[in-house]
């Protein structure tokens, strides 16, 4: 009886563990939201090109402090050496270009329509001025502040990605 007690214990514990790593997990990425321009670039990074010239899957979007993933589900970006980027996005592809600016510290992501037909969602969102606020050997976490709403900013969670595009 005390052993089933003990294990009882111990999966309470694990629980109640998860669950406030979770709780901090997102109390840090509420907070992360609520950045000002001013207060963004003061933290960003200042990537080499080196850092990112890989392939990065995006996997959550948050725009106006709500989860649009939907908007980006399964693109990938690849900024290459040179300046060039590609997307794929909805089994379309699509070019364009990319600089950092280490004057602003900004990943600036600029897209283009091909025939003049109009981007999709999630491509048209990519395409804007980044401050790069998280760079792992895995992850970036791009945002685009809004100072007149700061609650309202958005942030591209990406992974890399081994595989690189074809284009």
């Amino acid at each position: 009886m005390k052993t089933v007690q003990l294990f009882a214990a111990l999966c309470l514990s694990l629980v109640l563990t998860s669950c406030n790593l979770v709780s901090d997990a997102f109390d840090d990425l509420k907070n992360d939201k609520s950045l000002t321009e001013a207060e963004a670039r003061a933290q960003a990074l200042q990537p080499t090109t080196e850092q990112l010239n890989f392939t990065w899957e995006v996997y959550k979007f948050i725009d106006d402090g709500k989860d649009k993933t939907y908007e980006m589900e399964g693109m990938r970006f690849r900024l290459m050496p040179g300046g060039r980027m590609v997307v794929r996005h909805e089994g379309q592809m699509f070019e364009g270009y990319w600089r950092f600016s280490t004057s602003s510290k900004q990943l600036i992501l600029r897209t283009k329509s091909h025939n003049n037909r109009f981007l999709p969602e999630g491509v048209e969102e990519l395409d804007d001025e980044w401050y790069v606020m998280v760079l792992s050997s895995t992850e970036m976490h791009l945002l685009d502040p809004d100072d007149d709403h700061p609650s309202k900013n958005e942030w591209i969670y990406t992974r890399r990605v081994a595989t690189p595009l074809a284009y």
